[in-house]
């Protein structure tokens, strides 16, 4: 490879890495803004999300605070836990769950508290009483709906329509013995005030941003606030568990824990310091179990590092040696090697394993060793013996022909012509 093509490539590499670095980055701020995620969820960031609340609940409450993101019928409740579905309409398929029966049953054995907070379809968060909105301003606060209906600017009045009722008998607001109705806002207050009987520890009065109030079907409900004398948040015992439903969700938001904050409210709103349970699943945020997460749940580390160790291993076995391979023989010699017969191979494997100086040694020993000598008189057998010793090493080396034909002669001394 020559050198421009090996520098062409190397800035090739360096600039696809600054790229992909500058992606992840981008992605990373948006990620870190938090508004790739739906509004009033806890892992958005700006002010239509509930990040705040729930990383203040970890930090009071030193980590009693999760999310959830699983269908209902996979939630257990204790008599410690309170779980919260923030930012929900009444319309939702998720509140015509199956799973409500079974969440409100474990509610009623086993104690807890259910808190939802909802936002009326095509809702805006108006601005405050006497504020003054910028241009910039009332295209930030358009914005903040629920992404349903776009039509209802703030100031506005809405429809009134039929109550919030599903034919499925598993809605929520049917099971708890609720209606849900919209109300013009236009000529309302913009603050709910507290009703008589509500805890006294609770703010007289709270910002109110959506038109719409329940109509409570059963006498056990209690009014905790009222929007223009209607009911607008409730309680209710069931069985060993507490129900508290909100028509609106603003209070929740990091807008209102930043300009609205009434910490009596929520802290009686998550009876802290209960383990608080936020719910990401009905806002379209699903986690399905991946390889990672069912190795860190059965503690599969180990042998996963042991098989990436053995597959390492056999890879090494089977990969071909960093040393270079010997040149190939020429041809002619690789052609006299298959010409040799079997009395030139033992030559030449006695020619590299037995010296030149050792040779009438070596033979020697194996004619002792034979069943040979046996036939021949033991005076000769002597007489070779004292040739091979009287014989120097220097001859044996020069010579070693010579001193087997010397030995040869002597054998042959006697024997019948």
């Amino acid at each position: 490879m020559s050198a421009p093509t090996r520098k062409t490539l190397v800035a090739i590499a360096v600039c696809t890495a600054v790229f992909i670095l500058g992606v992840g980055w981008l992605f990373w701020l948006r990620f870190q803004a938090g508004d790739l995620y739906p509004p009033y969820s806890s892992l958005r960031g700006d002010p239509l999300g509930t990040q705040v609340l729930f990383e203040s609940v970890q930090a009071l409450t030193h980590g009693k605070a999760q999310r959830h993101f699983r269908p209902l019928d996979q939630l257990v409740l204790t008599a410690d836990t309170t779980f919260l579905v923030s930012g929900v309409t009444g319309r939702a398929p998720f509140l015509e769950m199956a799973g409500w029966q079974r969440l409100l049953q474990q509610l009623e054995e086993g104690g807890g508290r259910l808190v939802v907070t909802l936002v009326p379809p095509g809702s805006v968060l108006r601005e405050d009483p006497g504020a003054h909105t910028a241009p910039s301003d009332a295209a930030e606060t358009t914005a903040q709906t629920d992404g349903t209906d776009s039509d209802a600017a703030a100031g506005d009045d809405v429809t009134p329509s039929a109550p919030v009722q599903s034919d499925n008998d598993t809605h929520l607001l049917d099971l708890l013995g609720l209606s849900l109705l919209p109300a013009p806002s236009g000529d309302l207050d913009d603050f709910a005030v507290r009703a008589g009987g509500a805890p006294a520890t609770l703010p007289d009065r709270i910002p109110w941003r959506a038109p719409q109030h329940f109509a409570p079907d059963h006498p056990d409900w209690q009014v905790i606030y009222r929007w223009h004398d209607r009911p607008v948040m409730l309680q209710r015992t069931w069985g060993r568990g507490t129900v508290v439903l909100a028509g609106d969700s603003y209070l929740l938001s990091n807008e209102a824990l930043r300009e609205h904050r009434y910490s009596a409210l929520l802290t009686w709103w998550l009876q802290l310091p209960n383990l608080l349970v936020v719910d990401e699943f009905h806002l379209g945020l699903a986690k399905q179990p991946g390889i990672a997460g069912l190795m860190r749940k059965f503690r599969l580390q180990a042998p996963a590092a042991a098989l990436l160790l053995l597959a390492l291993l056999i890879i090494w076995r089977h990969a071909a040696p960093l040393v270079p391979e010997p040149p190939a023989p020429p041809a002619d010699r690789v052609q006299s090697a298959i010409d040799q017969g079997a009395q030139d191979g033992w030559i030449a494997l006695m020619q590299r394993h037995v010296a030149v100086a050792d040779l009438i040694a070596v033979c020697h020993a194996a004619w002792r060793a034979g069943p040979a000598i046996h036939r021949i008189p033991e005076e000769r057998v002597a007489r070779v013996a004292a040739l091979l010793e009287q014989t120097d090493a220097a001859t044996r080396r020069k010579d070693p022909v010579g001193l087997y034909r010397r030995i040869c002669q002597l054998l042959k001394q006697g024997n019948p012509q």
